[in-house]
């Protein structure tokens, strides 16, 4: 559960200064759009609006499994402090959101434990934040494998404190040489992050072990090149390597859930989300006119996110930075009760209609550290598109 705590707003009107090669440009007088109201944009947000913060339930935290993942309760009485990672969470963002760091795909990486086997194979406990959000959740736990076949990580589906914490144990992990086993607490969430000035609270419930095969780890059942636990956090499906049958495998699909259809209204969500540059942005015949600026988001190593969307036009758009997953709103509650510290998530209002403006429309888009909001009118050869506000937080 989010809860934003605005730090910096900063609203800004464009006065749409046209050059002699933007004549196309409808937008051409400020009063246009500075004073635009949409009665569907109210209603919108009204019914989207923020409904507080509820603690995670004792019974939610005991019945959470994932098929992979063996949970038994353990008859160890050994307590942890659940909240000893909170003033480092916060570092941790900190440190990541520093321009000098941008280079690094996550967060860094924090190795908790590391045991070899009989055979040889280290096996290697860190948090990596690649699947999970980096602001406002938990980094996951990740597992790097290292033996005479060479070194690989692998993600094992679970994010630290949602709802369940390894305990760094003397104990060695392996509980024969092809299964892992780990101490472990189940906890819940009892007061939320507020980024960033308060770290999140937790509540230890009980004792567990964890126990991870290493075959259930490791399985790429299409050889897609992700393993099938990756696949089953970005509903894909595991056992065909082409999930939206476009002729792009999964691993390199930039949208793998839904087959790309260029429509109109799909070049103005690709223009938004792949970021073309300008405050004005020209769609003519079915193409974009403009050149690309990377967001700050996309001049980062590979990751994947995701959008919630029940917009049939945005579902088809074609992507060309990251993967991205995109899901129905139906979908996404199914995935939030198996994975409930989501991809990082980028905000998509649907395009709502502007009273008294002939094919005249509203929308905003939002990330981690802030977004925008465009006016967007329909043309008979394509669209423009102007920025009209801008915040962070």
């Amino acid at each position: 559960m989010k809860i934003l705590l605005l730090i910096l707003l900063i609203p800004f009107t464009l006065l749409g200064q046209i050059t002699e090669d933007e004549v196309e440009i409808v937008f051409e007088s400020p009063d246009e759009w500075k004073n635009y109201k949409s009665k569907e944009e109210d209603t919108y947000y009204e019914n989207n609006k923020y409904q507080g913060f509820i603690p995670h339930t004792i019974d939610i935290v005991k019945k959470y499994r994932l098929k992979h993942i063996k949970i038994l309760l353990s008859g160890n009485n050994s307590k942890q402090e659940i909240n000893d990672t909170n003033i480092e969470k916060i570092k941790r963002d900190m440190e990541y959101l520093d321009p000098k760091n941008l280079e690094k795909e996550s967060v860094k990486r924090n190795s908790i434990l590391s045991y070899t086997n009989s055979k040889g194979t280290t096996a290697t406990l860190f948090l990596d934040s690649k699947y999970d959000e980096f602001m406002w959740g938990e980094p996951g736990y990740w597992i790097n494998l290292t033996g005479k076949n060479g070194s690989s990580d692998y993600y094992t589906g679970l994010a630290q404190n949602y709802y369940i914490k390894i305990l760094n144990s003397n104990s060695n992990v392996w509980r024969n040489d092809s299964t892992l086993q780990f101490s472990g607490v189940r906890v819940r969430l009892v007061e939320p992050f507020i980024h960033p000035v308060s770290a999140p609270k937790y509540e230890t419930i009980d004792n567990v072990n964890i126990e991870i095969c290493i075959s259930d780890l490791i399985r790429d059942t299409d050889k897609d090149g992700l393993t099938d636990i990756e696949e089953d956090k970005f509903m894909l499906n595991p056992e065909a390597n082409d999930t939206d049958g476009d002729g792009t495998n999964d691993f390199e699909d930039h949208n793998p859930r839904f087959k790309s259809v260029t429509t109109g209204r799909s070049l103005v969500y690709k223009a938004l989300l792949d970021n073309y540059a300008g405050d004005t942005i020209r769609i003519r015949d079915n193409k974009i006119l403009d050149s690309k600026r990377p967001r700050l988001i996309h001049t980062l190593k590979s990751r994947t996110g995701l959008i919630v969307s029940d917009d049939p036009d945005l579902q088809k758009v074609d992507l060309e930075y990251n993967r991205t997953i995109i899901l129905t709103s139906q979908e996404y509650r199914l995935s939030k009760a198996s994975y409930p510290v989501t991809l990082d998530e980028t905000n998509v209002s649907p395009l709502l209609k502007v009273d008294d403006m002939v094919d005249t429309f509203v929308i905003s888009v939002s990330q981690d550290l802030g977004g925008e909001k465009y006016l967007v009118k329909k043309l008979k050869d394509g669209f423009d598109i102007v920025q009209i506000e801008s915040w962070i937080h």
